[in-house]
């Protein structure tokens, strides 16, 4: 096969699955870069110039190195990344948000990146298969992403009280404390929020803190009951009903099934 690289066919710097218990970084400004990454356990905070947002498992994060941009978390995560140069740019793909949370898009990117894993690995001069595997991402991505008619002051109060709950993972969190921080009432928190989100301030912090008590029970051995008390929860029946309200199985099904 001539694996020749075209101008304007993107090429893989690196991919990789990556877990650690606390992540530190900061990336610089790389002018025709793009990093596709999964969040497969735990959550991260990223914050560009003012604006912060978080992604958590299941999110997907794409990071065009338009600007610096800072990855934190100071609990237990995992993620897998792809990483392509463009000497075109990738200005097709201009539109697409840092965080995107869609589980279609997620499991599509996450199937992909791991054939593109898997292909470096056993081909490592198919520049031209991986090229191709790395456009399918970017059409799923480019294709799929929630689009948000909320107005801007929408969208900025929403990503403030996500940061708001990331920053109080391990304590109980409300609406009414969270609107308070942020100065606005909390029917006035409830109904931003679910127009940036389309979901509810309190759905949205239950499933993150749920999401972070199975991952610890899954790559730490924890049981439920000292998963649960690290973020806030102190009655285990309580966490277990909840999980299977919102996600439809027990959560020890959950975890068996991971491990």
């Amino acid at each position: 096969m001539d694996n020749t690289k075209a101008a304007t066919i993107p090429f893989l710097r690196f991919a990789h699955r990556f877990e650690a218990d606390r992540y530190h970084a900061l990336l610089p400004v790389d002018k025709n870069k793009v990093e596709i990454t999964c969040v497969t356990s735990g959550l991260l905070t990223l914050r560009r110039g003012e604006i912060s947002e978080c992604a958590a498992s299941g999110d997907v994060i794409c990071n065009f190195y338009g600007a610096p941009l800072t990855v934190d978390s100071d609990l237990p995560h995992s993620h897998q990344t792809v990483c392509f140069i463009s000497p075109g740019g990738f200005g097709y793909l201009h539109k697409i948000p840092l965080v995107i949370r869609s589980p279609h898009i997620f499991s599509n990117c996450l199937r992909l990146s791991d054939e593109i894993i898997t292909t470096r690995a056993i081909y490592p001069d198919d520049t031209l298969r991986v090229a191709g595997l790395f456009l399918q991402i970017a059409g799923e991505i480019s294709d799929g992403f929630r689009i948000t008619g909320a107005p801007p002051s929408d969208l900025l109060y929403a990503e403030k009280a996500k940061c708001y709950v990331i920053d109080r993972i391990n304590e109980p969190v409300s609406q009414r404390a969270a609107a308070a921080y942020l100065g606005i009432t909390p029917e006035y928190l409830c109904c931003v929020f679910r127009n940036a989100e389309g979901t509810s301030f309190i759905r949205f912090a239950n499933e993150l803190k749920l999401r972070s008590i199975r991952d610890l029970m899954i790559t730490k051995g924890l049981t439920l009951a000292k998963a649960s008390a690290l973020f806030g929860f102190f009655d285990p029946n309580y966490v277990s009903r909840l999980y299977k309200k919102y996600f439809r199985e027990n959560i020890t099904e959950s975890v068996r099934r991971a491990t």
